[in-house]
């Protein structure tokens, strides 16, 4: 499993092993780092969106990182079961501004425009393992809440509604439910 540690010295991405076995750090990094199914570790450096290989064997990096975006939001990237990477352009965008989900072949052009799921006020997309759905949380009225996109039929639906702050939501690994932290 891989998890982040900041505000430290030796502040990065680090991999442990479930059963307890040494875990050790393979990225420095100030955010986060998604493992794509294509073996890739993809992480933020500054504003850049970077892909890596990864050996889940030895568990550590191979070759060199490779440029997947520019002006992306740092540790706002998501990665679905079947490749498809969703991130968060950055570039001074106030919390209010549109937002489109789009997606872009590994060369850069873009081949889906899925649209502007909410206008405004919305964060941390997250993709379903088989791509389908888009969950975020958006914060209406002072309350933030988790909330579906259905990407083929461009449809948002509210998931959670009580007072709580319902915010970060993360698919199960067969896309069965979705995980959130909650005050």
């Amino acid at each position: 499993f891989l998890y982040h540690v900041r505000n430290i010295p030796q502040a990065g991405v680090y991999v442990g092993r479930i059963d307890g076995g040494e875990t050790r750090r393979v990225l420095a990094s100030d955010s986060p780092a998604v493992y794509a199914p294509s073996g890739q570790l993809l992480f933020i450096r500054q504003d850049t969106l970077f892909a890596q290989d990864f050996d889940p064997v030895r568990l550590e990096l191979t070759g060199d990182p490779y440029t997947v975006a520019r002006g992306v939001l740092r540790g706002m990237v998501s990665v679905s079961a079947g490749g498809a990477v969703a991130y968060r352009p950055g570039g001074g965008m106030g919390p209010m501004a549109p937002r489109h989900l789009i997606w872009f072949d590994r060369s850069g052009r873009e081949i889906e425009n899925a649209g502007d799921p909410v206008h405004s006020g919305w964060t941390t997309p997250e993709l379903s393992p088989d791509g389908r759905w888009g969950g975020m949380y958006r914060t209406v009225s002072g309350n933030p809440d988790v909330w579906l996109f259905d990407l083929r039929r461009r449809v948002l639906s509210k998931l959670t509604s009580d007072t709580a702050a319902d915010v970060n939501p993360i698919w199960s690994p067969d896309g069965s439910r979705v995980v959130f932290n909650s005050n």
